[in-house]
């Protein structure tokens, strides 16, 4: 049991962000313009209008891929993740607040066989991944 229980895996923070960004684009190209917007940073609190008009421009976004037939599928490649310090901003514990960054690579599959790998850059608050 010991011998099982110490080859637990616990993923890394890179495969966190990099399944976030995926569910993310799945979302999109379900169709699910709302929920692609609540995945960035700050999108359950800007204004309703500025909200709908990221909803609008996602919409249009998914009929400019028709020209490829539209996007069939999203595919998770590799993420870096780095740490950025910020100074004079104290946590808890009185020292230097860090923030996790990362970006997530990710290939879009179109219909007509086109690929185009994608950079979506994610930034992490409270333990969830959110594109910046």
């Amino acid at each position: 049991m010991l011998a099982l229980m110490a080859c637990r895996h616990e993923p890394a923070p890179e495969e966190f962000a990099l399944q976030a960004a995926k569910v993310y684009y799945e979302q999109l190209v379900n169709g699910d313009c709302e929920s692609f917007v609540d995945g960035t940073l700050l999108g359950d609190t800007i204004a309703p209008t500025y909200r709908a008009q990221l909803v609008l421009n996602m919409k249009m976004y998914l009929e400019q891929q028709q020209e490829h037939g539209g996007i069939t599928a999203v595919e998770a490649l590799r993420a870096k993740c780095d740490t950025i310090t910020l100074k004079g901003i104290k946590n808890r514990e009185g020292q230097d607040s860090t923030i996790r960054v990362a970006d997530a690579f990710l290939t879009l599959q179109y219909a007509d066989s086109t690929r185009e790998e994608i950079v979506v850059p994610m930034i992490e608050k409270a333990a969830i991944w959110y594109m910046r």
